[in-house]
């Protein structure tokens, strides 16, 4: 497109304009080649105001990433320290738990039953199923399992189940099995005659036992009940171990 002439201005040749437009173009090829050469100062300084932007911005995020990072591992441990805390509670809050349910309560069913309590009733025309488990508390180095994992038991007559342990440890323990009845209306009507979870039980560093249990499912268990499983979970006494895990984790 040819440049607008005013009034007056003489025309001037296609290859004037073209000259005008190389001598502009020049000009800034100059201007750059003179800034590299230090002419242009104001360029370079902001330049160079720019990287140090750039890198005051890189600094912070590094800075932020290295402090939530500390924040983590701040967290990690108050949650680990908690935990320790709470399984030392934990017996505790069971017993408060039973006692305000109802449900499982220890003191129910760590009783030794008496003739009292058991119904002289059998009825022969029923038959419940037994179920047994065991399960060791964290940190206790024994093997407890039962010997016997299920029995078809009659309501109203005795029965006997052993329950094999062993202390793997290269020391004394003491330990302490906390049993529970599941479903929990069957708790009042499960008797136990004999068990080891009426004491504390002291296995010498690599000792095992059998240890017995008696007990007798008394007649008046809800119709509708048909299984009960007796649960036992065994607890090393010495709570001194926890309290050491946890002096550990908030190192």
């Amino acid at each position: 497109m040819l440049p607008v002439l005013k009034h007056g201005e003489q025309p001037v040749k296609n290859y004037g304009y073209k000259a005008k437009e190389r001598s502009k173009k020049i000009n800034q090829s100059h201007r750059a080649v003179y800034c590299c050469g230090g002419d242009c100062t104001g360029d370079i300084a902001g330049a160079l105001f720019d990287l140090v932007v750039m890198a005051t911005e890189t600094d912070s995020a590094k800075a932020t990433t290295v402090y939530g990072h500390k924040k983590t591992i701040k967290w990690l441990l108050v949650i680990a320290v908690g935990m320790f805390g709470f399984g030392f509670a934990m017996v505790p809050l069971y017993n408060l738990l039973c006692s305000v349910t109802g449900w499982n309560s220890i003191g129910t069913n760590s009783a030794q039953a008496t003739t009292a309590d058991i119904s002289r009733e059998i009825d022969l025309d029923r038959t419940v199923t037994v179920t047994f488990d065991g399960t060791i508390n964290a940190g206790l180095p024994w093997e407890f399992k039962p010997l016997v994992r299920k029995l078809a038991v009659t309501p109203g007559k005795s029965y006997e189940a052993n329950f094999y342990v062993k202390n793997y440890s290269d020391r004394e323990i003491v330990g302490q099995a906390i049993p529970g009845v599941t479903p929990w209306q069957g708790t009042e009507h499960f008797h136990k005659t004999e068990c080891f979870c009426f004491t504390q039980q002291t296995l010498a560093a690599g000792e095992s036992r059998v240890m017995p249990l008696r007990f007798t499912v008394d007649a008046d268990l809800p119709k509708d009940i048909k299984m009960l499983t007796l649960s036992y979970t065994l607890m090393d006494t010495d709570r001194s171990a926890l309290k050491a895990n946890a002096g550990l984790a908030k190192h």
